[in-house]
């Protein structure tokens, strides 16, 4: 992962992956040097998480401050859509991975282990976006009591989260005060406004992640898990089909020994028969001797 620097971007649109070839999937090894990489991504993103809040900080004092906050909170954005995709290619390559594989368990090992360190690293990253969310209400409660000072922190926090696209209170400000602060205070809430604008927007993105990765493992197992059972079940009936055709087997050869001994037993009855008679022609005729 690049480091981060206060340079925006030429285009904000996030490029599509490569086309994928048509292989077999990663090897073990290379998916192991993949989920090591993903890993030192989480450390890196984890410390930009704690410079964007500190960023956000100084932002609520400083303009200028703000614009570079704006600049590294669209990085770290970036950052967390790199581990998303990451952690998607190898889902995708587990999954792809053949069941009679050796190397299918170890894949899904470790890619279980990405979870939790994956998990926190998404907590975190909610928290950071829900403060810098409330840091920014807290200042456009304060940007609005600067021009209505006879309102209380009640009104203040209801009229600072309605939604003031068309900035009617401020217009009507405006008609009864025509200070230099009053217009000020109006192109402040007006950025604070779109700034809330867009953190609804990430957030909502990002609890769909969040609910995206806590189920990720847990479907994938379950998708092994069947398709594991399926194999040993194709197994166990192709084992238990062989056994059945043996004994089918050792039945037709055991047939066809017994036929064979009935063939020789009727031969011999049909031997014994015959001396039999003839035996007793020839004692009744007394023909045996040749005499008359």
């Amino acid at each position: 992962m690049q480091p981060l620097n206060n340079q925006r971007p030429v285009s904000y649109q996030q490029q599509p992956p490569p086309p994928q070839q048509q292989h077999d999937g990663l090897s073990e090894a290379q998916f192991l040097d993949q989920v090591q990489g993903l890993r030192n991504d989480m450390k890196a993103f984890n410390q930009s998480l704690d410079e964007l809040s500190k960023r956000h900080k100084r932002s609520l004092a400083d303009r200028d401050a703000k614009d570079q906050f704006g600049d590294y909170r669209f990085e770290v954005q970036n950052q967390r859509e790199m581990l998303q995709d990451g952690v998607r290619r190898l889902e995708n390559d587990l999954a792809s991975t053949s069941p009679s594989d050796k190397a299918r368990q170890t894949k899904r090992r470790h890619l279980q282990s990405l979870k939790t360190p994956l998990q926190k690293v998404v907590e975190k990253y909610v928290k950071v976006e829900q403060d810098i969310r409330n840091g920014e209400e807290a200042e456009r409660i304060r940007q609005l009591g600067l021009v209505h000072q006879d309102w209380d922190y009640s009104r203040l926090q209801e009229e600072a989260r309605r939604d003031w696209g068309n900035e009617g209170v401020f217009q009507d400000a405006l008609m009864n005060n025509r200070s230099e602060q009053a217009t000020q205070v109006l192109g402040n809430v007006r950025a604070r406004h779109q700034d809330l604008q867009r953190l609804e927007k990430d957030l909502s993105e990002i609890a769909l992640l969040y609910q995206e990765l806590a189920t990720m493992v847990e479907q994938q197992d379950e998708t092994i898990v069947a398709t594991e059972q399926n194999a040993e079940y194709t197994v166990d009936n192709m084992e238990a089909g062989n056994q059945q055709v043996k004994v089918a087997t050792d039945h037709a050869r055991r047939a066809r020994k017994l036929k064979w001994w009935c063939l020789l037993l009727c031969v011999i009855i049909i031997i014994v028969v015959a001396l039999g008679v003839a035996l007793g022609i020839c004692l009744n005729g007394n023909r045996c001797s040749g005499g008359k």
